[in-house]
């Protein structure tokens, strides 16, 4: 498969995850938030869908909406189970 028809395929892609995401957060209050243990999974569903489930280590007030989507964005998107 040559580049200009795989990246028309993730464009697809990616316009099919954009139509459906389910986006679970899941702090802890009165701990102290560190981003270096938190996790993230990513995982396309069946239908299409993205199901992101994040585990942010500590309360996550101290951080941005800007850095936990690049910290959920850094993390790649497993095939569907």
């Amino acid at each position: 498969m040559n580049l200009k028809a795989r990246l028309q395929k993730l464009e697809r892609h990616h316009s099919d995850i954009e139509r459906g995401r389910f986006r679970m957060i899941v702090s802890q209050a009165g701990k102290p938030f560190d981003l270096a243990k938190a996790t993230c999974t990513r995982t396309l569903m069946p239908d299409g869908g993205l199901m992101e489930i994040v585990n942010v280590d500590g309360s996550g007030q101290d951080l941005s909406d800007e850095e936990l989507e690049r910290f959920i964005q850094s993390h790649p998107i497993e095939g569907p189970r």
